[in-house]
C-alpha cells in the first residue's frame, strides 16, 4: 500500500481506497458462487422450492427432487439443508457488506490516509469466510 500513497492524493485516493475495500468484497461475494453461468439462478429456485416445500405446498418441486436423488436424502432434509446453506452464505455476506459499508464511510470521512482504513477493511473482509 506504500506505493498508492505517494501516487494517489486528495479525491483520487479515496476512490482507489474505496476500490480496494469494494473488490475484496467482491472477492468474497464470488467465492461463495458456482462460477457457471445460471448457476446462482438455479441455487434462487432451489431456495424457494424449499421454503414452500417447508410451508406446506404441493408445488412441484423439480430441483429440490434432484438433491434428493442425488444425496439420497428425504425431501425435508433436503429443504432444511438447502435453507441451511442458505442461511450460512447470508451470514457471511451480511458480515462482508457491513465491513464494506463502514469502511467507505470512514474512508469518505477520514482526514488521513484512506489507504491504511481501505488496508484494514480488506484484511477484515478476507477473514470472514473463515471466521467460526
Amino acid at each position: 500500500m506504500a506505493t498508492l500513497r505517494a501516487t494517489y492524493t486528495g479525491t483520487d485516493a479515496t476512490a482507489k481506497a474505496i476500490s480496494i475495500v469494494d473488490k475484496a468484497a467482491e472477492k468474497v461475494r464470488q467465492s461463495l458462487e458456482t462460477p457457471i453461468y445460471g448457476q446462482a439462478s438455479l441455487y434462487v429456485q432451489k431456495l424457494i422450492e424449499a421454503e414452500k416445500y417447508l410451508n406446506g405446498s404441493t408445488d412441484p418441486t423439480p430441483f429440490l427432487e434432484a438433491d434428493v436423488e442425488a444425496y439420497g436424502l428425504t425431501m425435508q432434509k433436503a429443504a432444511m439443508q438447502i435453507m441451511q446453506n442458505n442461511s450460512n452464505a447470508s451470514l457471511v455476506l451480511k458480515q462482508v457488506e457491513i465491513i464494506r459499508l463502514k469502511a467507505k464511510k470512514q474512508i469518505r470521512e477520514t482526514t488521513e490516509n484512506p489507504f491504511d482504513i481501505a488496508k484494514q477493511a480488506k484484511k477484515d473482509i478476507e477473514a470472514v469466510p473463515n471466521a467460526k
